[in-house]
């Protein structure tokens, strides 16, 4: 078994089934196609917009992305951490701690000093990697927990 995390732009031809992943996982929280979500995986915008693969021996297992843009409510916070998924049949392996902690390290790696998420079922999990919870939102992101964490320079 050997794991690997890669970019979607590196292996375009997973963007397909992160975008059926994402769509499956947060389907109401995502205004685009799939066709036009694939498209964005394929072609980051900026450099903190980048979405991530966990691989096992080539096979996907995980995905999360690292956003400039996630939460229309807060728009001076930045990057942020959005759509961590891992496949269900993986989970309970630390496949998303591994994967969090990469677009962490990313993120840091390319000059970002913090990095917010908000989240609606795994508060539990990010507090224990480090993530403060700084509010909730009832609104259009149907009581999900805002949640920060500083990053090392």
């Amino acid at each position: 078994m050997r794991n690997t995390i890669v970019s979607v732009t590196e292996r375009p031809e997973f963007a397909n089934i992160v975008a059926e992943w994402m769509l499956r996982a947060f389907g109401t929280d995502i205004i685009r196609s799939e066709k036009a979500l694939c498209a964005d995986l394929r072609r980051p915008l900026s450099t903190l917009d980048r979405t991530f693969l966990l691989l096992d021996d080539d096979t996907p297992i995980a995905t999360a992305s690292l956003s400039r843009e996630d939460a229309l409510a807060y728009p001076a916070q930045t990057p942020w951490l959005a759509g961590v998924y891992v496949k269900e049949d993986c989970r309970n392996k630390r496949y998303a701690t591994a994967i969090i902690r990469h677009v962490e390290d990313f993120a840091a790696s390319n000059g970002a000093k913090e990095i917010w998420l908000y989240t609606k079922t795994a508060a539990d999990l990010y507090r224990k990697l480090g993530w403060s919870a700084v509010g909730s939102r009832s609104t259009f992101y149907k009581n999900a927990v805002l949640m920060h964490r500083q990053l090392c320079p």
